[in-house]
């Protein structure tokens, strides 16, 4: 019977025996006669811990790539913020022109009626600001003080 050597993670294991349906011994393992030990580079296997090895690398790689994944989500939860607040940025500004073009709408109503010369009477006690220009309540109303003069 032939001689078997496994050689496992540094260690050797040795075992006696024949093969079976077969007579005599090994005559070679490998190119290799005589009493032969075969390492992981003789077969073509990986050397022992190369898997460790790589399960570790690769559990960087995953650690590493997580971390990117978290980076990229806070910084679109910022652009998303951002967007929001230029979104009511727009609706302040919406409701500001609205009120722009009403005023403007007013003073154009005003400016027709004086080019047509039936500009409505203006009552003695009406207010006006620095400019000398009416002021009006929001239904567009002559302000005035006291009784009328």
């Amino acid at each position: 019977m032939g001689l078997i050597v496994i050689q496992r993670n540094g260690g050797v294991i040795v075992g006696s025996g024949g093969l079976r349906g077969r007579s005599g011994g090994v005559e070679s393992v490998n190119g290799q006669t005589g009493a032969v030990v075969l390492k992981a580079a003789d077969v073509g296997a990986d050397p022992a811990g190369t898997a460790a090895g790589l399960v570790e690398a690769l559990a960087e790689t995953v650690t590493s790539q997580g971390q990117s994944i978290a980076a990229l989500q806070q910084a679109l939860t910022a652009q998303a913020q951002q967007l929001a607040a230029l979104q009511q940025s727009d609706a302040s500004q919406n409701t500001k022109l609205a009120n722009q073009a009403e005023s403007i709408a007013s003073l154009s109503s005003r400016v027709a009626a004086l080019e047509q010369g039936t500009t409505p009477s203006v009552p003695a006690n009406a207010l006006t600001d620095a400019s000398g220009n009416l002021l009006t309540d929001g239904a567009n109303q002559v302000l005035t003080t006291g009784a009328a003069a």
